[in-house]
């Protein structure tokens, strides 16, 4: 780490001081001893080594080399300003001397020094990342060895000024400097040898000389130089003397011989005034040894001559390169550096530093791609056919650590593969031999090398293995067991095969076995050794209906294969012939394996047969009788005489509507169905029995077996009539628009007569229940009847008797035909001649009598009929239910709804708003929803706090507080209504919230029987009057640090109370402000106040550049609700430094007083210099507010005492500001 005080705190406050200072100096200097024209480059250290940061950067390799350089120039003075001390340059940086860096480093090498003609390039300025330069003053390690050389002798005068100029030199050294002292009279004495302990150096100087007498100046000189020899980094003797030598012993020429032999510079100081001084002497020993002279007018001026000098000696160059070559090959590398000033100066230097030998480890990998793989025991293994091409790829990688150099791959492939193209062109290729020479892989490079070879046309059907492998070799490997890889591929020849379909040449039927042959051949390039499938498939894959297999198929040959499709279904059919088509056999290609062929599978011909008409036979279910089950046996042949099935559902008996097993509807199958008298096909008018039709299939023994099935048609006969006579059957079926009929005939039966009798009611209310009817009736309604008489037998009826047995409050009251008799609650008919099919139908109708019941009462209606002819009983009788309801009491409910101004609607939610003074309507409306109606009916409301009633329409009302009261004699029953409204007006003082006002009304009568409806209610939500935010005025918006900031406040509304509070950038708070005068002072409705006193605590309480002022105003209410309202106040400074004269005297004003701002607070920190840049005393320093500050000198240095006349400068610094200001101290 790097280890600096800077001048004036900044380093570049340090540059143009030292370049207004001391480089004029210089100049005069190199004007009497004029340079030569070239410089001395040395290095001081070349490092790779982690260990080393400088300036930041960390040594390492390949970068950052690390050059530590020292530039002087050749009478040894050494050249600053050819970088910049504060930061690091690029090449197109400028430098502090102006000129551009890269022309400065002009040439920068790196080479290896056993043999420079390594590496081919060697210029780092071409190399990435870019190199860069910076100048450091002091560098840890690089100390100076510094003999102070201090004429004692009694020509002198001024001793203890001159100590203490020693003793803050001394003070000012970093731990790396050494220095010893030397004391010249005319005895020559180390007073303390060479140290870093300043107090060790200060007792030295502090040790008195008791004899001043004479002057060995060369001998003192000599023997501070001998002190140095030993000694590391740069060393120097600083001698202030006024050059007389008395005593001899020494030359001058001995003394600087002997200073250049050992590269130690003299540095000298001229003290004494006109003749009295030897300057030649002092200037020849300086500029003959690469010092500088220099006169001190004043004892008090040597103090700033030791700084200048020291800082002369300082100042180290760090270069940061990136090597030229980056193999870590236990070699030295050279950097060879060429720098050139302003003055076109140029000097050349190498420094050298050593690169450690590290291991390589090169490793290669092989990889193959084929067109296909196998897997076998769990291993998969890559394939290729004959005649196939497969792609390697080598892959080599240096693993390092080290650079690999002169690589050589070797590649050997299998005799049945021949190379064809590289992606890489091979050094040499040699049959199945390719060669590749790698000069270098960095560490962590690789290097892919691809090719292709080809698999020799013939190759035989069993698999054989093509080993091909691949080597590296590196001389100085590490590693030798990754250094081979190999790869195998397999390869065979393969059969190829092709299929013929052969198309049948006849429709055949559907369902039934059709053979289909094929050829299959191998057109291969092998033998098909192994037994394969063929596979035939219809629609496309999704059915597989045979399989056949080869056992062996010589290439070139065909054999043929059959396959039988079990069942076929109608239609056009694709069939897919798929040769292997599991793969048991490797071909050339698995895409031609495969035959389509279309073959058409229908019916061309329909053959319908009836084997049996009968109603005496029963079958799935149905029992055969007349005239409602007829049932035909019959069955269907196609074109080949082969049974078509599924023209019915064999699971069940399926009508016209109905589907059959092929998925068609039987209606569309059996097209035709007809039963007429035998010879007579008009009679009956209707002989079209297909509407009754029934159908289903019958398989009598096995399903498979299409001889044992048939259909069955059941059907109702067009004619019940039980005669005895030969019907005909005919039957008609259509199977894709082909059709075919056929007939038979059965003999109809010999039937009795039968009477049947049904009923039908109609009421004014009934309820329907899936196919239940519930009939209701009350007192006063009217029952219709109708009653219907049919003769369904086979013969004439003669006479007959109907009986209706009524609920007791029936009483008939009409009837067609007329009543024949009645007993009691039974009404009797009498039914004259009624012929086969014919029908009579008796209607009356019956008032509704009232029954006292306490509630709802169901009744039985029934009828019966009655003959001696009639044979079947089960029909002659039918009953409904009747329930009867009475009449229901009264029920009153009520309704209530708000009108307001206006309404918020949120989803179907609708809510009412009102406000202030504002009115409200409520519309009140009573129905009698009962049967009977409602008297004596008396309104309660109660009205909520803030509404106040207005107006009442309607009734007669009373008003008690807040409850509403009004009556209503008599209400209707069936939905009679009565509606009323009011008015209501809202508080015109409300509070500033709102508030859900609830108005409920109840009504009441002795004569209602539901309660659960008797009240009702609406909101309406008051919103209240919205007061604005109180007013805060804070002016200026934009101050300094110490102004005051006027307060003004208003209040919207009266406020019964307030208050202000302050705050600041860092979170606190001022919570009294201006209490006295709140407390006294009331703030009234919009009158703007203006706040006494105004508020001054406005300084920064932050280290940030500005801040605000936050100025809150806090009020309350009557309903006490708070308010508040902020203003805020923008607080920022700038910089400046004055002094309040820039003439001080002592003598009538005892102290300089200087003044600073600052933008922020932070540390500020006021030194006083003299024009030499001598340090004086320190003024200020300690932490400052934002804004004025100020502070006073007493014109007294650090120990306190008086500084002398002169010109001198007060400097400040605070932050990143810095300022200086010039003064003249007269005394």
């Amino acid at each position: 780490m790097f280890r600096t005080e800077y001048f004036f705190g900044d380093p570049s406050e340090l540059l143009k001081i030292f370049k207004r200072i001391i480089i004029p100096l210089v100049i005069i200097s190199q004007t009497l001893f004029p340079q030569t024209d070239n410089l001395n480059i040395k290095f001081e250290k070349v490092s790779i080594s982690d260990t080393t940061v400088l300036r930041g950067k960390t040594a390492g390799f390949p970068n950052p080399v690390l050059s530590v350089i020292t530039v002087r120039d050749k009478n040894g003075r050494y050249v600053h300003g050819l970088a910049d001390s504060s930061r690091w340059l690029r090449a197109e940086d400028t430098a502090e001397n102006g000129e551009k860096v890269d022309n400065i480093w002009k040439v920068i090498l790196e080479y290896h020094k056993e043999n420079v003609s390594i590496p081919a390039n060697n210029n780092v300025k071409l190399m990435n990342p870019e190199y860069m330069v910076t100048e450091v003053p002091r560098l840890e390690g690089y100390g100076a060895s510094v003999a102070l050389a201090m004429d004692y002798s009694g020509s002198i005068n001024n001793l203890e000024v001159i100590e203490d100029a020693a003793k803050q030199f001394i003070r000012q050294i970093s731990n790396d400097d050494k220095i010893a002292v030397i004391k010249i009279t005319d005895n020559i004495k180390v007073y303390q040898t060479f140290t870093s302990d300043t107090t060790l150096l200060i007792n030295a100087i502090d040790t008195p000389t008791p004899d001043r007498s004479g002057t060995a100046l060369f001998k003192g000189v000599y023997k501070a130089l001998e002190q140095c020899v030993n000694q590391p980094g740069r060393r120097v003797v600083i001698v202030y003397s006024d050059g007389m030598d008395d005593k001899g012993g020494i030359t001058l020429e001995q003394l600087i011989e002997f200073a250049n032999e050992n590269d130690i510079a003299i540095y000298s100081i001229g003290i004494g005034s006109g003749s009295d001084i030897d300057e030649v002497s002092l200037r020849t020993m300086a500029y003959s040894t690469g010092g500088t002279y220099t006169r001190a007018n004043r004892a008090d001026d040597i103090s700033a001559i030791y700084l200048s000098i020291y800082r002369d000696i300082q100042g180290y160059y760090i270069l940061a390169t990136t090597t030229t070559d980056q193999r870590t090959n236990g070699t030295w590398r050279i950097v060879d550096v060429t720098v050139r000033d302003q003055d076109s100066n140029e000097g050349r230097g190498q420094g050298e530093y050593y690169v450690p030998f590290t291991p390589r480890n090169v490793r290669i990998s092989k990889k193959a791609v084929t067109k296909s793989f196998v897997v076998e025991n769990g291993d998969t293994l890559l394939f290729t056919s004959a005649g196939d091409t497969v792609n390697y790829e080598i892959m080599v990688l240096n693993q390092g650590p080290g650079v690999a150099e002169d690589i050589l791959i070797t590649d050997q492939i299998s005799d049945s593969l021949k190379f064809l193209k590289f992606t890489v062109q091979p050094d040499d290729v040699t049959g199945n031999r390719a060669v590749w020479n790698i000069p270098m892989l960095n560490t962590g490079e690789s290097i892919k090398i691809g090719y292709t070879a080809k698999v020799n046309n013939i190759m035989p059907q069993e698999k054989v293995a093509l080993l091909n492998t691949a080597t590296v070799s590196e001389p100085f490997d590490s590693d030798l067991f990754d250094n081979s890889v190999q790869v195998r591929v397999y390869s065979a020849g393969n059969p190829d095969f092709t299929v013929k379909c052969i198309k049948p040449n006849f429709v055949p039927s559907p369902h039934y076995p059709l053979q289909i042959n094929a050829y299959v051949y191998n057109k291969g390039n092998a033998d098909a050794e192994n037994l394969f499938t063929v596979y035939f498939f219809a629609d496309n894959y999704s059915n597989m209906i045979a399989v056949d297999s080869v056992s062996t198929l010589q290439a070139g040959d065909s054999v043929l294969v059959t396959g039988t499709w079990r069942d076929p279904p109608e239609g056009i059919n694709n069939i897919k012939i798929y040769a292997d088509y599991t793969q048991e056999v490797a071909e050339l290609s698995e895409t031609n394996n495969e035959d389509t062929c279309s073959v058409t599978i229908g019916i061309t011909q329909v053959d319908l047969q009836i084997e049996q008409v009968s109603y005496l036979v029963s079958c799935n279910g149905i029992n055969g009788s007349f005239p409602e089950h007829i049932i035909t046996r019959a069955r269907v042949f196609d074109q080949n005489n082969n049974y078509i099935s599924d023209l019915a559902s064999r699971a069940s008996w399926a009508g016209t509507a109905g589907k059959a097993d092929n998925g068609l509807t039987v209606g569309d199958i059996w097209y035709k169905l007809k039963e007429y008298h035998k010879g007579d096909p008009s009679t009956p008018d209707n002989s079209n029995v297909r509407p009754s039709m029934q159908i289903t299939e019958v398989d009598t023994s096995n399903p498979s077996d299409m001889a044992s099935r048939y259909y069955l048609i059941s059907h109702f006969s067009s004619d019940t009539i039980q005669n005895k006579i030969w019907r005909t059957v005919e039957l008609g079926v259509s199977i894709n628009s082909i059709k075919d009929t056929d007939t038979e005939d059965y003999l109809s039966p010999d039937g009795a007569a039968d009477l049947a009798i049904s009923q039908f009611i109609k009421t004014r209310q009934y309820s329907v229940n899936g196919s239940d009817t519930t009939f209701f009736v009350q007192p006063q309604d009217t029952v219709d009847f109708n009653i219907f008489i049919r003769n369904v037998g086979h013969k004439n009826v003669s006479a007959s008797l109907v009986s209706n047995y009524l609920p007791p409050f029936c009483k008939v009251i009409s009837s067609s035909p007329g009543v024949s008799n009645t007993k009691g609650d039974t009404v009797l008919w009498n039914i004259g001649y009624m012929n086969i099919r014919e029908t009579k139908k008796i209607e009356f109708k019956c008032l509704v009598d009232t029954l006292r019941l306490a509630g709802a009462t169901v009744f039985k209606d029934l009828v019966v009929l009655s003959s001696v002819q009639d044979t079947i009983y089960s029909n002659n009788r039918d009953s409904s239910f009747i329930t009867y309801v009475p009449l229901q009491g009264g029920d009153l409910a009520i309704t209530k709804k708000a009108v307001t101004d206006s309404v918020s609607i949120t989803g179907t939610d609708t809510l009412k708003i009102t406000g202030p003074g504002q009115t409200v309507i409520y519309h009140i409306k009573v129905t009698n929803k009962g049967q009977l109606a409602c008297e004596d009916i008396e309104f309660t409301d109660v009205i909520p706090d803030r509404l106040n009633l207005k107006s009442f329409t309607g009734a007669e009302y009373t008003l008690t507080g807040d409850t509403l009261k009004w009556q209503l004699s008599k209400l209707k029953p069936n939905g009679a209504s009565k509606e009323f409204s009011y008015v209501c007006r809202v508080d015109s003082l409300m509070p500033p919230w709102d508030i859900m006002q609830v108005n409920g009304v109840r009504v009441f009568s002795l004569s209602d029987t539901l309660l659960n409806n008797n009240f009702a209610q609406d909101s309406v939500l008051c919103v209240g009057h919205v007061v604005p935010d109180p007013e805060i005025k804070a002016t200026p918006s934009e101050i300094e640090p110490g102004d005051s900031i006027k307060v003004e406040v208003m209040s919207p509304i009266d406020a019964v109370w307030w208050d202000l509070t302050v705050s600041y950038e860092d979170g606190s708070q001022n919570s009294t402000y201006a209490d006295q005068f709140i407390s006294s002072t009331d703030l009234k409705s919009k009158v703007w106040v203006t706040v006494n006193p105004d508020l001054t605590d406005t300084r920064m309480r932050t280290t940030s550049t500005e801040e605000h002022i936050v100025i809150t105003l806090y009020t309350k209410d009557m309903w006490d609700v708070e308010y508040s309202a902020s203003s805020s106040v923008l607080v920022k400074s700038s910089n400046q430094f004055f002094l309040d004269k820039n003439k001080f005297i002592p003598d009538q004003e005892s102290e300089l007083g200087m003044r600073f701002r600052l933008t922020s607070n932070r540390r500020a920190e006021i030194k006083v210099y003299d024009i030499s840049g001598a340090y004086i005393a320190t003024v200020f320093d300690a932490p400052a507010l934002a804004g004025w500050n100020h502070t006073t000198w007493n014109g007294k240095d650090g120990s306190g005492r008086n500084a002398g006349s002169g010109l001198y400068v007060a400097v400040l610094i605070s932050g990143n500001y810095h300022k200086a200001r010039k003064f003249i101290l007269i005394r």
